[in-house]
């Protein structure tokens, strides 16, 4: 793909453009460079617990329209090779857990009624933003899906007339034996003979048991003859209802003839939904299909790329795709929230997404993150505290500390527009005050961290009761670093000293023997049973998710304490090469993602590219299981496209780190005319290393940069060469 910069690209009036494009050649070349989305591949990380969607869905849609494969099912409802089942409208990506949603599931099918096993092989696979295709062997139909925000519009060819019909089930949901979704009741109406209606209640999957409604609303551009369904029994009648039931829909059809499906949805009640089924009858599939490429193309364009390979710039645009897809606006389509205030579902988790996702929505999606602020500020003053995670509008299991602090004082501290800085910051401080918390982790367990400065344990095995007291300490530490610097931003100096002062509770479960953080039992003692090795990753050990090797290095409000506890820079280095070179460092998980960026601390910002590049090259690849794991809502996708520009955000804190870029020229539309340039002359793959920077012109001898450096725009510039470089030693990133 050729690419011309995006300041190239937005310099010019439409009218200018539109000129252009009347020059055959020049106006190819401006569509293709405008045209970010034909980059993306979807079944990147689809397989292999990357656990991605394979949807036609759109930037943070209600509806994800897509396949479902036969159960068991991932959550992302999808296996490669396993017979497809049918085309569900709600799905999530990168989740772990329980299954959730595979709601309104559509199944063509012809020949012999099959309501049980309506499963097939499939040919002939295709999917991009916005479009999927398939055929169904078995049953001699291809699909075709496209949608809107909230409606999805199918399109089923069928090569073979007799028989033809489609399954309309009102009570689908994931199925996969643990912690699944469960249907508490649901109901199908056949209104006309192109109409039909219904809704279901659902309760469970990963994190709550809090019940959802969906509702739907539907028609064909055919007539076609009804049946329904309920408990496996079909029926002639024009409604049915329980746990189990749908509707069968019969068409006269010819061989090769077409069936257009559209419906509506809302979580909200059948009034909307069938507004919204207004929408996509107006649109029709061909150009519900083109409003969903342009989209697609309007996130994707706020980063343009010129330079690397065919595969770097499909792993790049992909990437950033899968960081756009959650989570799901649900503004004005669910009960109890004003229809204006802005209301997201499933964040899945922000203990994942908080690190890499949400500073990168800062940059390049400002509007939506002050959105996301709004909601989760609404969400504490509202329910009491703010989530972590939130799912079918409640609170779900938290994992970490309470990282939505984390989200809410990063836009503080980067002064982003839009939101009510004093407001959030009272949400964020009740988590750091109040040992109410209604069954939250935070408010469980703040007493205790308030009393001792650190989470006491009892035993390292899995009878434990306080869980993963050693990461939760060093989390709500982190947490109220970045508190105190959002009190420190808003001119709350009391505050500012008190949770800096706490930041410094982590130092607590500092092991000097083994230069580690372990764990303490009520009177200060350190348990036995500590193997540094080991891996003691359960929910209810020492740590979540990760070992003492992996939690090593999470002090990012004090590096500098680190380094000096490690006995100076040149250990710390070999620290941080021990957990790279003996294989501890997972870049599959959380804890320790931002680890290969800590070289900048002690001037070495040649390791810092030599470790990211590797793990990028390693780890992400154009296959079906090019994710190093399970996707995260976006986290690890959105790390990689951070490692391609050459920076990482230090979450909570207006601070990048500085790594080296992938691509000769990268250009950030950071909105309101706002544009970031990066810029890396002689970037090669003997060229790799970063010789000297500049920023707007001056020379940039930090590893390091503000948000307020580049907040209005400018010039980035790496000057690359073949040798190691050193910098930065003398002016390390702030720490406490």
């Amino acid at each position: 793909m050729l690419c011309c910069p995006a300041s190239l690209r937005r310099s010019r009036s439409a009218r200018v453009v539109s000129a252009l494009l009347a020059l055959p050649l020049l106006g190819a070349i401006l569509r293709a460079a405008n045209d970010p989305a034909a980059a993306v591949d979807p079944f990147i990380g689809v397989d292999g617990g990357g656990n991605v969607c394979v949807t036609s869905a759109l930037p943070f849609s209600l509806v994800r329209l897509g396949p479902d494969t036969a159960p068991p099912q991932p959550t992302n409802g999808y296996t490669t090779g396993r017979p497809v089942i049918g085309f569900s409208h709600t799905h999530t990506s990168g989740t772990g857990g329980g299954g959730h949603y595979g709601n309104v599931l559509v199944s063509p099918e012809t020949g012999a009624l099959d309501l049980r096993d309506p499963g097939s092989p499939i040919t002939g696979e295709r999917a991009e933003p916005g479009y999927y295709r398939t055929t169904l062997t078995r049953w001699g139909v291809t699909a075709e899906l496209t949608q809107g925000a909230r409606f999805g519009v199918h399109r089923y060819t069928f090569a073979r007339a007799g028989g033809a019909r489609l399954l309309v089930s009102a009570s689908s949901h994931r199925t996969r034996g643990r912690r699944e979704m469960q249907c508490l009741g649901a109901r199908v109406q056949i209104v006309s003979d192109r109409r039909l209606e219904g809704e279901g209640t659902f309760a469970g999957g990963w994190g709550n048991h809090a019940t959802s409604r969906v509702y739907f609303a539907a028609e064909t551009d055919r007539p076609f003859s009804a049946r329904v369904w309920a408990g496996g029994a079909v029926k002639p009648g024009p409604a049915a209802g329980g746990t189990d039931c749908g509707a069968v829909l019969d068409f006269e059809l010819k061989p090769g003839d077409r069936v257009e499906l559209r419906v509506g949805l809302s979580f909200l009640n059948l009034t909307q939904a069938r507004a919204e089924l207004a929408r996509a009858r107006s649109a029709g599939f061909e150009a519900t299909r083109g409003a969903a490429r342009a989209e697609w193309n309007r996130a994707l364009d706020r980063i343009a790329i010129d330079g690397g390979t065919a595969a770097e710039r499909t792993l790049f645009y992909t990437a950033l795709y899968h960081a756009l897809l959650m989570p799901t606006d649900v503004t004005g389509a669910t009960p109890g929230w004003p229809a204006d205030a802005p209301q997201f579902w499933d964040f899945y988790t922000l203990w994942d997404t908080f690190r890499t996702v949400n500073p990168l929505f800062t940059l390049i999606q400002p509007e939506q993150e002050a959105r996301i602020v709004r909601c989760l500020t609404a969400i504490g003053a509202k329910k009491g505290w703010v989530p972590d995670a939130w799912i079918s509008g409640d609170y779900a299991t938290e994992q970490g500390g309470t990282n939505g602090d984390v989200v809410i004082a990063d836009a503080i501290v980067k002064h982003l527009p839009g939101i009510d800085a004093d407001a959030a910051y009272a949400a964020i401080r009740r988590d750091a005050v109040d040992p109410g918390g209604d069954g939250l982790y935070r408010g469980r367990y703040l007493a205790p961290y308030l009393k001792l400065g650190y989470l006491p344990a009892t035993t390292v095995d899995e009878r434990n009761a306080m869980p993963c007291p050693v990461s939760r300490t060093l989390e709500y530490a982190y947490d109220d670093y970045c508190l105190a610097l959002a009190a420190e931003t808003l001119g709350r100096h009391d505050d500012a000293v008190r949770f800096k002062r706490q930041s410094l509770y982590a130092w607590n479960l500092f092991d000097p023997q083994y230069r580690l953080f372990w764990a303490r039992d009520a009177a200060g003692r350190w348990l036995d049973g500590f193997v540094p090795n080991r891996h003691i990753r359960s929910w209810k050990g020492p740590y979540y998710e990760g070992t003492a090797e992996q939690y090593a290095f999470s002090v990012p409000q004090d590096i500098a304490g680190l380094v000096r506890r490690d006995g100076g820079a040149t250990a710390f280095t070999t620290a941080l090469d021990h957990l790279f070179d003996a294989q501890w460092y997972n870049p599959t998980n959380e804890p320790d993602i931002i680890v290969p960026w800590l070289y900048d601390y002690v001037g070495r910002p040649d390791r810092v590219a030599e470790r990211v590049h590797a793990l990028m090259r390693a780890h992400y690849t154009t296959g079906r299981q090019g994710l190093p794991g399970n996707d995260d809502a976006g986290t690890l996708s959105a790390w990689y496209v951070f490692g391609a520009l050459g920076f990482y955000p230090c979450a909570g804190q207006d601070v990048y780190l500085l790594g080296s870029p992938s691509f000769a020229q990268t250009t950030l539309d950071l909105g309101h005319g706002r544009l970031l340039t990066i810029d890396a002359p002689g970037l090669s793959e003997t060229n790799r290393y970063v010789q000297s920077v500049t920023l707007n012109g001056r020379t940039w001898a930090k590893t390091w940069f503000r948000h307020r450096d580049i907040a209005g725009g400018g010039t980035l510039v790496f000057t690359m060469g073949p040798a190691p470089a050193t910098r930065g030693a003398d002016e390390p990133p702030p720490s406490q």
